[in-house]
């Protein structure tokens, strides 16, 4: 038995990725001037986001929030 849990053991140990920390000031995620329109049913648009800018670093969190439909997703 002590060869069997040897292999997997083994096995286990070969297929883990090896995992590189890579520490930076820049953000992980960026967005500059975002905007949305919705479009009403006349066809007018209805914008919900002007110029939204946002930079998320690496283990920040982000929180949006606002009311159903106003455009969160």
């Amino acid at each position: 038995m002590a060869e069997v849990t040897g292999r997997t053991e083994a096995a286990a140990e070969a297929a883990r990725p090896e995992v590189t920390s890579v520490a930076s000031e820049a953000p992980l995620v960026r967005v500059e001037g975002f905007s949305f329109s919705y479009e009403e049913p006349d066809g007018s648009p209805r914008p919900v986001l002007r110029d939204v800018s946002l930079a998320v670093k690496e283990g920040a969190f982000c929180v949006i929030t606002g009311p159903t439909g106003c455009g969160k997703t």
